[in-house]
């Protein structure tokens, strides 16, 4: 499993968890920070053998997450 990490938004920070399926970069669940955990420490806990990763794909996406919010 991977992640990427989105720390600047309005609502803090946001991450992707991702894997590559069939070649092709899937996105398993986004996270969204709680007022009493980070969506970085909440990967860390349920994704705890994840490691920081991206491509041009899942780049896209969060800049696309990013902007919404």
């Amino acid at each position: 499993m991977k992640k990427k990490i989105i720390k600047t938004t309005p609502f803090g920070s946001v991450a992707i968890i991702w894997t590559i399926l069939d070649g092709s970069p899937k996105i398993i669940r986004v996270l969204l920070s709680k007022p009493e955990l980070s969506a970085e420490d909440q990967a860390l806990k349920i994704y705890s053998n994840s490691k920081i990763s991206s491509c041009a794909e899942i780049d896209s996406v969060g800049n696309a997450i990013k902007a919404f919010l």
